[in-house]
């Protein structure tokens, strides 16, 4: 038995485009999701947005699947729309959390996790940062409001250019192996995306003259492959699948709530968009399945290896 966690940060509709005003309407899809996981007996983590905190519609919805025992809910803080609005020097059009005070860091932290609290009528313990950038200093905060679990690194990877010069070190890719630890003797849990160099098949998926070059080079050398669907086909997300199941201690699949929605990403663009990752989903949790994978969420995860977890 392999641990399946279901990852989903639970935001407002196409984050990707910053001209938009912020609206939650992807909340009406979620059920669809919910429905499939608990098809295959999985129990997603939606790590929740402060804009979805606030949609009526998507916390009674939780909150039923809470009571059921059929989801978790945690944090997934952005800074941007998360009180207290203060400006500050950035270049980025959305400034990350790390670039604030760490009075500022405390305040937003603190407000979204009551605000969790008091929606979701008990305790909030995972977490993951928005767009993947987390410090020391974030996570000491994080440890005093007692989360025990964060999913915010991304092994392999340098988030390089404005993030790294404006927002701190935040350059995870010396970090290989998927394996859950504790940071710098902290009590929080790290519990990374799964996320591996794969070679992949070469170019029969893509399409133009620079996604091919792309894949070419991706079939040779390998790539950053995720069990994340708007990244990968569904022929890589089951190649990781059957490596992760082999190599790792569990594993890890991510989404977003607003990939759910036609036309709340950049994904899927339409109903026959979603109609189709509809078909992939079952392809890809029934594979988890057939390797002999067990619906987890974070905090039942963090709790099955409380103890004997190695440190960092």
């Amino acid at each position: 038995m392999k641990p399946f966690i279901i990852t989903i940060d639970t935001e407002g509709d196409n984050q990707w485009d910053i001209s938009q005003s912020s609206t939650t309407k992807n909340s009406r899809f979620v059920p669809r999701f919910q429905e499939k996981c608990e098809q295959y007996n999985l129990k997603p983590v939606y790590l929740v947005d402060y804009s979805m905190s606030h949609d009526p519609f998507l916390v009674e919805f939780l909150n039923d699947c809470l009571r059921r025992g059929t989801c978790e809910v945690g944090m997934h803080l952005h800074a941007w729309d998360t009180p207290p609005n203060i400006k500050i020097d950035t270049i980025n059009d959305r400034p990350y959390l790390v670039e604030y005070s760490n009075e500022i860091i405390h305040e937003k932290l603190s407000i979204l996790h009551n605000t969790l609290v008091s929606a979701f009528n008990g305790s909030i313990t995972s977490h993951r940062a928005g767009r993947w950038i987390i410090n020391n200093y974030y996570l000491q905060e994080l440890e005093k409001l007692g989360y025990s679990v964060d999913c915010s690194i991304t092994h392999g990877i340098g988030w390089n250019g404005d993030v790294k010069k404006y927002a701190g070190n935040v350059d995870y890719s010396a970090r290989k192996k998927i394996v859950p630890y504790h940071i710098n003797n902290l009590s929080i849990l790290e519990v990374p995306p799964s996320i591996h160099r794969m070679r992949t098949n070469g170019i029969e998926t893509t399409k133009g003259l620079k996604n091919c070059l792309r894949s070419m080079k991706a079939s040779v050398f390998g790539k950053n492959s995720w069990i994340r669907p708007s990244l990968c086909t569904t022929a890589e997300v089951i190649k990781m699948i059957d490596y992760s199941a082999k190599n790792d201690d569990y594993l890890e699949f991510m989404m977003h709530s607003s990939e759910f929605m036609p036309g709340g990403s950049p994904y899927y663009r339409t109903e026959k968009d979603i109609d189709e990752l509809y078909v992939e989903l079952d392809k890809i949790f029934s594979h988890a399945i057939d390797q002999q994978c067990c619906g987890f969420t974070l905090k039942e995860y963090c709790n099955f290896l409380r103890t004997g977890v190695r440190d960092d």
